[in-house]
C-alpha cells in the first residue's frame, strides 16, 4: 500500500508536469524534486497516524477523510517549504492544485480497490484472522455481538472458552465453547491462532495478569474485551 502510494504520487506530479509545462532541463529539478519529496513524505505520515493498517472497512467515509486530511498537512508543508526557500514564485499553481487533487483521488481509489480485494479474499476464506474467545458469560455475548455487528471481516471466531464450565452452556450464540483454560492453550498450539480476545471483568487484574502471563508464551495477539462494551457505538475508535 505505502509503495503504491509513492509511486503514484510521484507519478501523478510528473505526469501532469511533463502534460501541462513540458520537459524542461531548467525546470524539471523543481517538479520532480516535489513529486518524490510529497511522496516520501506521505508515506512517512501515512505510516505514523496508523492509516496503513487493515481497519477501514466499516467505516471508509472517516478513513478517507483523515487520508485527505494527513495529504493536506503534507501539501501545506511543501508550499511553506516552497515559500521560505523562495521558490514558491517558480511553481505553477495550477500544477499543484492539479497535483493535490489528483493525487488525493488516486489514493481513495486505491483504497477502494484494496478494500474490495481484501473484503472478497476474507468472505472466501482466504485472508482471515483466527481469534478465540475467553469468556463466555454476558461479557463474552456482548463481544460476540459486536463482532458480528461491527466487526471486521477477516476477523473469524474458531471457538469459546471458559473456566467455569459447569456455569456455561455447550454454545454461546452459536459458537461452541470447546473448553478451559488448558483447552485453550493447546487449542492455540494445534490451530494456528492470531489472535485471543479475553472477556473478563477489568477489576479481576490479578487474574487478568495470570492469563496474559500463560498467554506470553505463545505467538498471538492478546486484546481485552472493554468493559462496557454494548454501549460502545460505531463511531467510535478502538480496537
Amino acid at each position: 500500500m505505502a509503495a503504491t502510494d509513492g509511486v503514484g504520487v510521484f507519478a501523478v506530479g510528473t505526469t501532469l508536469y511533463i502534460s501541462y509545462l513540458g520537459w524542461s532541463s531548467e525546470t524539471y529539478p523543481t517538479y520532480m524534486g516535489a513529486s518524490a519529496l510529497g511522496s516520501l513524505l506521505l508515506i512517512g505520515a501515512l505510516n505514523q497516524t496508523g492509516y496503513y493498517t487493515p481497519h477501514f472497512g466499516n467505516d471508509f467515509p472517516r478513513y478517507a477523510k483523515g487520508i485527505a486530511s494527513t495529504w493536506a498537512v503534507v501539501f501545506l508543508v511543501l508550499v511553506l517549504s516552497a515559500y521560505v526557500l523562495k521558490i514558491s514564485s517558480t511553481v505553477s499553481r495550477v500544477w499543484s492544485l492539479a497535483w493535490f487533487s489528483s493525487a488525493l483521488l488516486l489514493i481513495l481509489i486505491q483504497r477502494v480497490l484494496l478494500w474490495q480485494v481484501i473484503l472478497r479474499a476474507a468472505l472466501q476464506g482466504k485472508l482471515i484472522q483466527r481469534t478465540v474467545i475467553l469468556g463466555a458469560d454476558d461479557k463474552g455475548k456482548k463481544l460476540l455481538k459486536h463482532l458480528e455487528e461491527w466487526g471486521d471481516p477477516w476477523v473469524t471466531v474458531t471457538g469459546i472458552f471458559d473456566d467455569r464450565l459447569s456455569r456455561v452452556g455447550q454454545q454461546v450464540m452459536g459458537y461452541a465453547v470447546k473448553g478451559n483454560l488448558t483447552d485453550l492453550l493447546r487449542y492455540i498450539s494445534e490451530h494456528q491462532i492470531d489472535s485471543v480476545i479475553i472477556a473478563l471483568p477489568w477489576e479481576a487484574e490479578q487474574r487478568l495478569s495470570q492469563l496474559t502471563e500463560r498467554l506470553r508464551e505463545f505467538s498471538v495477539h492478546v486484546y481485552l474485551a472493554p468493559d462496557g462494551l454494548g454501549s460502545i457505538k460505531r463511531e467510535h475508535e478502538f480496537e
